[in-house]
């Protein structure tokens, strides 16, 4: 049983070591011999808080991989179960900031007009959170001291073995009191988080423009955290294999776009000149059509 159980260990080992050699030969092969064999590629984490289908973001992955197909006259890419280019749909707070943006009807392009008028709407929120923060604290600690009076109250008639009635009757009506300035507070501490809610979805927004215009400007912390940076979608490659990991997209569009975009990058295409074309490093396209610059790239990787 032992020796079995031996056996078995061998096999899973030498099945994870043999996988990994696959892996690894196919990403070398891509490597150095690009468009020969398709990159095969499967579904790896995915985050329905984006409120897509997986159909639907398979389908969209099946546009996006079309673009580079239909130029190339080759198939580029394919699905598979087991498909060792992992595409990750990743939720984080860089797409929680879209929909918020999206629920107040901000949704901006990265121009330095629309960094201009964020950053107007962005002093704005944070002085009128600035303001209403400082009303919060001021009646917090006003309450606090109301509390700590009665409380001393009640415990100093407690010890003395409980309060008259007219007293009593009093503490009660003073306990009401303060139960409704409690009530108060929290919907002040209730509208505060709303409000930071929204600024820190523009902070991320306002960073964001910021890094993709490459402007030299200082960058905005959200309250109580540090700002981190903002990618839409990106492509790696690790020891633990490649993938790609989208992270925010307003529409399926833009969707689309960034997929084509990474998928490129899985070819082995860089960043290209043109501000339309699917590889320039912002994703600025206004439809999901390879450019000129693009079909250059792309012939030059293939050798067509």
């Amino acid at each position: 049983m032992r020796v079995l159980s031996r056996i078995l260990i061998i096999i899973a080992v030498i099945a994870i070591f043999y996988s990994l050699l696959q892996d690894q030969g196919s990403f070398l092969w891509n490597r150095y011999f690009p468009c020969r064999n398709p990159i095969e590629y499967s579904l790896g984490t995915f985050d329905e808080r984006f409120g897509i289908s997986r159909d639907d973001f398979l389908g969209t992955i099946s546009r996006a991989e079309r673009v580079w197909e239909e130029a190339a006259g080759r198939e580029l890419f394919q699905q598979e179960p087991d498909g060792s280019l992992k595409i990750n749909l990743a939720y984080d707070d860089r797409q929680a900031a879209t929909d918020t943006l999206e629920e107040i009807g901000t949704t901006l392009e990265s121009t330095r007009e629309s960094y201009d008028m964020l950053e107007s709407q962005y002093k704005k929120l944070k002085a009128d959170f600035e303001k209403n923060r400082a009303v919060y604290e001021t009646k917090k600690s006003a309450l606090e001291k109301l509390l700590a009076d009665y409380n001393d109250e009640v415990a100093n008639w407690n010890r003395r073995g409980g309060a008259p009635k007219g007293v009593y009757a009093e503490l009660e009506k003073e306990k009401k009191t303060l139960d409704g300035k409690l009530k108060e507070l929290e919907s002040l501490r209730v509208n505060l988080n709303s409000q930071a809610e929204k600024l820190n979805a523009t902070v991320v927004r306002l960073n964001q423009i910021a890094n993709d215009l490459n402007l030299h400007v200082e960058r905005h912390n959200k309250i109580g955290e540090d700002y981190r940076e903002f990618e839409e979608g990106t492509y790696s490659e690790s020891g633990n294999g490649r993938a790609i990991t989208i992270y925010q997209f307003s529409d399926r569009l833009k969707l689309s776009l960034v997929l084509a975009h990474e998928l490129g990058h899985a070819l082995g295409l860089g960043h290209v000149e043109d501000p339309k074309a699917v590889m320039y490093y912002l994703n600025q396209a206004d439809f999901l059509s390879l450019t000129s610059d693009d079909v250059a790239a792309l012939k030059e990787l293939c050798g067509t």
